[in-house]
């Protein structure tokens, strides 16, 4: 694919969106190097069941949180003009109702836990309960700092909210607290998130009202509002579903499986997601520039997702008993499947960027019905036959949702059917070069220990990727080391004007 110099009029939005992803890159590999890091300490220190029961209580207070959310942090960065009045009030709006669902939450802890048949759950979702007004008290500043493209200042917050998480979900695990310990870091690390954006933002919110900003705030976030909800709804069904039919256990070697896939692609897509929606948003007039902005989207993450999404299915056998422990062994086939869910998930994740930026998050909503009337019968169905037929039907559900997504997209800014081609292609040709040298070397490899497989496996299948991506398609080569380069500080040259 063919990317045209943009105009000088965009140069100076390329750059900041350039630098917006090098510094979410940066905050994310911090933060999620450091929770790698610290699941490997817990899972040795902790039970299955401890991280099923913590996995059910985030999800239950993710429901809670979506409601709390309003919408009114992607509001804040929509809005174009009367800033200082939308931000004060929508943290007004955020604080007033999230102490009503806190307080809601520590009521209703009992009904929930008895939905799941786990009793000790009760007590546990009181305790996050507090989360949902903490974590409220930063998000506007951060959805600040995100519309101004200041992605460097949201390093700081999320590094030392993971910092905080893990130190304290450690040493309480180390000194025999259980599913408790979790529970702790969680409350820490939502403190320490809002008290740096407020030191790191330097804005201080008034409470405030206002009927006529708050009413194009709520048109525009009830839709977002749904969306978020039904986006909760399809990211956790599966834990909805595990937890209620199979229980804690299961649930806690399918979450443990699903934390690398989830590390190095999902959360790549979020990053990505941060830094294009404010970009998007003030492209939301050009359709031309929006297509365009989508195809160098869809081309980069597929270069990176595709390979990493493979290399994961393979190496999985090896890395999840060195990582986590033996006793980790029955997540491996779990942990096969979900990379490939993954990855698919990954090829049109970033599609819902182009549909808010341009007004239009109900497509999101109607995608999302369609999303839960395909999964959740799927997933009934798959778990009465065990865990793992859950984890394939995420896979097959997530193959047809991702060509739907691509097909809507595909109408709203007119790509072609051959655009989309063409932008996946060097990754598709390259990932099955790279399969077919793993398979081969897995099989080679049989006799040899674990730790030798982790050590050679992605170093072959690396060398095998970029060298097949440079000899096959050796522009998108240059061009994704010209990217790269401008990522630097003095490297926004042509580069950057070329993306």
């Amino acid at each position: 694919m063919t990317l045209d110099t943009v105009p000088a009029s965009q140069t100076e939005l390329t750059r900041k969106t350039v630098k917006g992803v090098l510094w979410s890159s940066l905050s994310f590999a911090g933060s999620k190097g450091v929770t790698f890091l610290a699941t490997m300490v817990l899972a040795r220190l902790l039970a299955p069941q401890d991280f099923g029961l913590m996995a059910l209580g985030l999800v239950a207070i993710g429901y809670l949180e979506t409601f709390g959310s309003l919408g009114v942090g992607n509001f804040v960065i929509y809005k174009q003009g009367e800033e200082e009045k939308t931000a004060n009030l929508a943290f007004t709006l955020g604080l007033t109702v999230n102490t009503l669902l806190a307080v809601g939450g520590f009521l209703l802890a009992p009904w929930i836990a008895a939905f799941f048949n786990q009793p000790a759950l009760t007590d546990i979702l009181r305790a996050l309960s507090v989360t949902l007004l903490l974590m409220r008290l930063g998000s506007i500043h951060e959805a600040r700092l995100k519309k101004s493209l200041r992605f460097r200042k949201t390093f700081y917050p999320e590094l030392g909210k993971t910092v905080a998480k893990a130190a304290t979900s450690i040493a309480l695990a180390w000194l025999g607290f259980g599913v408790w310990s979790l529970v702790a870091g969680q409350i820490a690390g939502s403190i320490v998130l809002s008290v740096i954006y407020w030191v790191v933002s330097g804005w201080r919110p008034r409470l405030v009202w206002d009927w006529a900003v708050s009413k194009g705030m709520l048109g525009y976030s009830s839709q977002i509002i749904l969306v978020e909800i039904m986006g909760m709804l399809q990211n956790n069904i599966d834990y909805l579903i595990i937890g209620k039919r199979l229980g804690s256990e299961p649930l806690g070697y399918y979450t443990m499986a699903f934390r690398i896939p989830e590390l190095l692609i999902v959360n790549i897509c979020v990053i990505v997601s941060n830094a294009l929606f404010p970009a998007y948003s003030q492209l939301q007039t050009d359709r031309e520039a929006l297509k365009k902005g989508f195809l160098v989207t869809l081309q980069y993450v597929s270069l990176y997702t595709i390979p990493v999404g493979i290399g994961l299915s393979i190496l999985s056998a090896a890395f999840i008993p060195l990582a986590f422990g033996s006793g980790w062994q029955p997540a491996v086939p779990l942990m096969q499947a979900l990379a490939v869910y993954a990855l698919f998930y990954s090829l049109s994740f970033n599609a819902g960027d182009v549909y808010k930026a341009t007004g239009r998050p109900d497509i999101l909503n109607k995608l999302s019905i369609f999303q839960l009337l395909l999964i959740i019968p799927l997933l009934l169905f798959a778990s009465g036959y065990g865990i793992l037929y859950v984890a394939l039907a995420q896979v097959a559900a997530s193959a047809v949702l991702m060509l739907v997504k691509l097909m809507v997209i595909k109408r709203l800014i007119g790509l072609r059917l051959e655009e989309v081609i063409s932008a996946l292609r060097p990754a598709v040709l390259g990932g099955l070069l790279m399969l077919a040298v793993l398979v081969t070397l897995t099989w080679l490899l049989s006799g040899v220990s674990a730790w030798a497989q982790v050590f050679i496996l992605p170093l072959a299948g690396g060398f095998v990727y970029l060298a097949s991506i440079w000899l096959i398609h050796p522009q998108t080569a240059r061009q994704a080391v010209q990217l790269l380069r401008s990522m630097w500080p003095g490297k926004h040259s042509q580069a950057v004007e070329n993306v």
